[in-house]
């Protein structure tokens, strides 16, 4: 669901270069859900659950963290707002 907003807000905001921002974006989505349980499965048969819950726990954390520091400059905060 929240795809096509992220893609349309990564357009807005890189102005000119939104192309490669875009491309860059998708590369990383599909890779990390081509590898992503590719990872997971190996973790998991490693035979210690916990440490596997652990790290992809401390990855979600991470998400969900990075975002509070990125900083948008003046002119593309504004380009942001009109979106909404």
């Amino acid at each position: 669901m929240t795809l096509p907003t992220i893609i349309s807000l990564i357009g807005q905001l890189a102005g000119s270069s939104r192309g490669i921002a875009v491309s860059f974006h998708m590369f990383m989505a599909f890779a990390g859900a081509s590898i992503g349980p590719i990872v997971s499965i190996a973790l998991v048969k490693s035979g210690c659950h916990l440490i596997t819950f652990a790290l992809l726990a401390g990855i979600l954390l991470l998400s969900l963290i990075i975002p509070f520091f990125i900083r948008i400059e003046k002119g593309n905060r504004e380009k942001a707002t009109q979106i909404s």
